[in-house]
């Protein structure tokens, strides 16, 4: 079975086309890497009205069951590695099998450095997954 990309129904409607481009883009790459399995992979970032930082990711199940993410803790690394954002989040929807999304992360004001370029890459983890068995 393979990976496939799904775009919630708001997702369908609201997404710029130089978004949609870079999510079809990076799906295209990032499925064509087996060896690494990440389950986010990072796009861009923006902070908005509210001083909250926006992390667009595609969320990856590669797994052959569905996965419900509720409550898991996400760290935004910068390119030293250094921890720059971290939250808790719960996703609104349950991610069917060998599925990507893509999906904005809201890290609310004083959970992210606020000094991050933005030009910035950043490297999304879960602390209870994979950040903290590096």
């Amino acid at each position: 079975m393979a990976q496939n990309l799904s775009l919630d129904a708001a997702w369908e409607k609201q997404i710029s086309p130089q978004d949609r481009n870079l999510v079809e883009t990076t799906f295209a790459e990032t499925k064509a890497a087996l060896y690494d399995l990440n389950e986010y992979t990072y796009l861009r970032h923006d902070v908005n009205h509210d001083q909250a930082l926006l992390v667009l990711v595609l969320v990856h199940n590669w797994s052959e069951i569905p996965k419900k993410t509720t409550d898991e803790t996400l760290v935004c690394l910068n390119e030293k590695q250094e921890e720059v954002a971290r939250h808790s989040f719960s996703f609104p929807f349950q991610l069917s099998a060998k599925t990507s999304t893509p999906w904005t992360l809201i890290f609310p004001k004083g959970t992210y450095q606020h000094d991050l370029k933005k030009q910035q890459n950043l490297v999304v983890h879960s602390v209870s997954r994979d950040y903290e068995s590096n």
